[in-house]
Formats: C-alpha cells, structure tokens, sequence
C-alpha cells in the first residue's frame, strides 16, 4: 500500500522518503511546528491531554480498519502535533522495512512482541523477520495503552529501568506501570472509566485487548 494514499487528520502525511541506497532509512513529513507529543506537553502542560489521546486512537483506528495497517513502533516520540495543538500518528509501518533503533522502543512492547526480540548475555537484539511476525494490531493497541500512560504522566511506562528488566516484568511477571496517584490523576484527567481501558488494552492476552 503506498503511504502517499494515506488521508487522515491524525495521520501525519509522509511527503518522501529515503533513497534506496542510503544505510539509515528515513521518512519526510510535512513541518510539525510543535514537535512530538512529549516536547509538546513539556511546553504545554496544561493542554487537554485526553483530547490528545482520543486523537491518537482515531489515528490508528484510520490505519487499523480503513487501511489494515499495523503501526508496529506506536511511542509518545512518533505522535506529532500541528500548528493547530492535534496529535498526528507517524512512523506507521516502518517495521515493514526494519526494526525500530529507537532507545526507548522497549518501553513499550507487549508480550508478543517481546518474541521479536533475541535476548542475549549482555544485550537485546532485534532482527526484521522476527518483529515483523511479532507485531501485530493487538500489539499496537498495547502500545497505545502504554503511550497513553506517558501522555498522562509525562513519565516513561517503565522509568529508567534495564530492557532484560523489562522483558522480565511485562513477559513473566504480567506487571504493568501503576496508577498515578489522585491527585495527579484529576490535574490530567484521567478518570477511573479511562484507566479501566487503558488495563484492558495492555492485557497480557492479544485476544482480549479492544480492537
């Protein structure tokens, strides 16, 4: 599917890409005068940050049902915001191509997609053919939920903790990040019916997520 088909208000338009003979693969998007999410909510701490998620879930809904994309890479890093404060989703896709080198990718994997990645000693290795088999709709709904607990918090899923910690926790252990005290949840929004979604799309089972 060719991503110039693409037409969605919270779908960030690619307008090209790399050449096929350059070692780092790379997308150009139109100017996001506001920068991703995350430098976006810095800046702006106050805005409405449900209306940023809501804007973010009908973005991959777009890509999900209209266009039976799977994002693959979903992180607060690759959600932009335009000139007029929405959230745009970027990036979808490029697991198709190769797996994602961004530092803090892991903080957001499910359990399945914890399969794509070759644990080793001292390191995790990700491979293109293991992630691309990995990933799925479900594990992009995973990564929804677990962006939308950074949105809230302004915090990473998993703090500073060890990718092999991680695995550990989400694969093993089916621990996820804890909720925010009250006072933090009513300053942000984030309402009893909205974390009840949040646990339902980062359960463990792919099959029982939302779609």
């Amino acid at each position: 599917m060719s991503w110039k088909t693409l037409d969605n208000e919270n779908v960030a338009k690619i307008v090209g890409m790399s050449p096929p003979n350059v070692p780092s693969l790379y997308l150009v998007y139109d100017y996001y005068l506001h920068g991703n999410v995350r430098q976006y909510l810095a800046e702006n701490p106050n805005v409405d940050r449900r209306q940023l998620i809501f804007q973010t879930a009908l973005g991959m809904a777009y890509l999900h049902s209209e266009r039976g994309m799977t994002h693959g890479s979903l992180r607060p890093s690759n959600i932009l915001i335009d000139h007029a404060g929405n959230a745009c989703v970027a990036d979808y896709g490029l697991v198709e191509l190769a797996p994602s080198t961004h530092k803090e990718a892991h903080q957001y994997y499910s359990p399945e997609a914890w399969k794509g990645v070759r644990i080793l000693t001292h390191r995790l290795i990700t491979t293109y053919w293991t992630m691309r088999q990995a990933v799925s709709k479900p594990s992009d709904v995973y990564a929804f939920a677990m962006s939308s607990y950074e949105i809230f918090t302004s915090t990473l899923p998993w703090g500073v903790l060890p990718e092999k910690h991680i695995y550990q926790l989400v694969v093993y252990e089916d621990t996820r990040p804890d909720r925010p005290d009250p006072i933090l949840e009513a300053r942000v929004g984030l309402t009893s019916d909205i974390w009840g979604i949040m646990e339902e799309a980062w359960h463990h089972e792919a099959r029982l997520r939302p779609s």
